[in-house]
């Protein structure tokens, strides 16, 4: 029998759930909570469409080891904004409660780390891999 494994890019999501959900949300306390709430219902959503039995969140931590061997390779984008990074500091905690396993690894991107499990689940065998990417 093939179990689904939903693989999602973290910062990804959450920054989809910063610009895609209204920042009227907000906790007891007034602070936003837009991106946390689009981010768990997103994957929510998703989990249960999919029946995922397996969850893995990936986290970008630091700056990548592509940008030693090419420093333009990130040219362009922006650094992450405070905002969305004091929301994704909320979610963490939440996966954690909740036991869903999350991997950041310093100087390699969310991709690298979904490639890497994406290729574990295949040679082990008996896994639909569903990846959750906006990359």
């Amino acid at each position: 029998m093939t179990e689904t494994f939903l693989l999602v890019d973290g910062y990804s999501l959450a920054f989809r759930a910063f610009f895609g959900m209204p920042d009227t949300l907000r906790d007891p306390f007034g602070r936003p909570v837009h991106a946390v709430y689009g981010f768990f219902s997103v994957l929510f959503n998703r989990i249960s469409s999919l029946n995922a039995r397996y969850v893995a969140v990936a986290w970008d931590v630091g700056r990548p080891w592509r940008e030693e061997i090419f420093p333009d390779y990130k040219v362009g984008r922006q650094d992450i904004d405070p905002a969305v990074e004091e929301q994704v500091i909320r979610m963490k905690p939440v996966l954690s409660a909740m036991q869903m396993a999350q991997y950041g690894v310093a100087g390699f991107e969310a991709d690298d780390i979904m490639a890497t499990l994406a290729r574990q689940a295949a040679e082990y065998g008996g896994f639909e891999t569903v990846v959750m990417s906006g990359d």
